[in-house]
């Protein structure tokens, strides 16, 4: 798996496309923390999100989670270091979406994922059954 590859296991976690108190959010942070630790740190940041009263909203808009990704994904690469030997570390991110649905504005997508090509960031989307359809996810 691909956490076999990151040796320190801190994993952002953001929703999007959740509403709360009549509003949809398309970029939230998931748990109280910035980051979590390891698989059990995703898992439960996500079901704490759902604790306070968000729910899945209808409209997902990615562009602000793919952004955010390229940002986090650019600042890893410019903060990345040197290992004990002197030699530099690498740094590269997989923002990996879970969505029910697509995104109502599919030629935004595109357009946010060409102006973020330079960024050492792979996305992939993956469809999660939803009560209204399973629908592949089209771009």
């Amino acid at each position: 798996t691909i956490r076999d590859f990151d040796r320190i296991q801190e994993y952002p976690i953001w929703g999007f496309g959740g509403d709360y108190n009549a509003k949809t959010y398309q970029l939230f942070q998931c748990g109280p923390k910035p980051k979590v630790k390891g698989i059990e740190g995703l898992l439960e940041a996500y079901a704490m999100t759902f604790q306070t009263g968000i729910t899945l909203g209808r409209t997902r808009k990615f562009k602000n989670v793919i952004e955010a990704a390229a940002h986090h994904a650019n600042t890893a690469w410019k903060n990345r270091g040197r290992d004990a030997s002197g030699q530099e570390l690498l740094s590269y991110t997989i923002l990996l979406v879970l969505t029910p649905g697509n995104d109502s504005d599919v030629m935004a997508v595109k357009d946010t994922i060409v102006a973020v090509e330079g960024a050492p960031l792979s996305i992939l989307f993956v469809r999660v059954p939803s009560s209204s359809s399973l629908q592949p996810i089209i771009f």
